[in-house]
């Protein structure tokens, strides 16, 4: 496994935000839709698909990668600059038409606001990239008893899958156990790929390629994208429901009562037919 610089994953984390404004793109976009006179509901519907197309289509320019490995958006910052403001003319083109509440369009303003922040930081990531040289970027080296090569240090934990769906404990980047590589396995037979495009190694070492997995499969599922994996997110991996099974003493008292008065009458019709 080749070692990662932070920048990388500064970079790598920012695209993962990007992309999940997708899904807000598109509730945004429903949202004045919804809002529209009757007379305008097959034009906002027209002016939705379109928007939406034209920002996933953006979305995907700005985080693919060039030939040397690097987000479009962190070469080139001014790709995220254009999303921001085709949310703004869009939002402009609907208020203009549709009567736009001042509600209906706050999640595109939000939306636009949120996109602007990540342009801000891609161009950080940029210019910090730009300005290290070999000499500074390399990390001071923590207490931990695992290294690969140049790349950062592992700490070695006994966390184990069975502590970690009972909640007693969590696996998070530069961590070495057994568990992580059970982990790994599971992400790899799910499709999820790590920070370089490539398919996870199974390696027992929770770096910047498993934790760009983790939050790639952590956003699928609708859950904060930590980088962590905590009870939730293993019971998500292995497709587990969220909620408990509900005991006995759960049940409503109705309910109890009610089963035990039909198995009083069973009783009851079962005790007449053997007379």
């Amino acid at each position: 496994m080749s070692y990662v610089s932070m920048g990388a994953v500064a970079a790598a984390d920012l695209a993962v935000s990007l992309i999940a404004t997708k899904g807000k793109a598109a509730a945004a976009a429903e949202s004045i839709v919804s809002n529209a006179g009757i007379l305008d509901t097959s034009a906002a519907r027209d002016w939705r698909d379109r928007f939406v197309s034209t920002f996933e289509t953006k979305v995907d320019n700005c985080t693919r990668r060039d030939s040397t490995g690097k987000y479009n958006g962190e070469r080139n910052p001014s790709l995220v600059k254009e999303i921001a403001t085709l949310v703004r003319n869009s939002l402009s083109e609907a208020e203009q038409r549709f009567d736009t509440s001042s509600v209906a369009a706050s999640p595109m303003r939000d939306l636009a606001a949120q996109i602007d922040r990540l342009q801000t930081e891609f161009a950080a990531v940029t210019s910090t990239a730009a300005a290290a040289s070999p000499s500074t970027t390399k990390a001071p080296a923590p207490a931990t008893t695992t290294r690969r090569g140049a790349g950062p240090t592992y700490t070695s934990v006994s966390v184990t899958l069975d502590q970690i769906r009972a909640g007693a404990a969590s696996l998070r980047i530069f961590q070495r156990a057994s568990a992580v590589g059970a982990i790994q396995t599971i992400l790899r037979a799910k499709g999820k790929i790590g920070l370089d495009g490539k398919p996870i190694e199974i390696d027992n070492l929770f770096g910047p390629q498993t934790e760009f997995a983790v939050k790639a499969f952590q956003l699928d599922k609708g859950m904060s994208a930590s980088g962590i994996v905590d009870k939730a997110t293993l019971d998500a991996l292995e497709g587990r429901s969220a909620a408990a099974p509900r005991s006995r003493s759960d049940l409503p008292v109705g309910l109890i009562a009610g089963v035990a008065g039909l198995l009083l009458v069973g009783a009851f019709v079962a005790s007449r037919r053997g007379k």
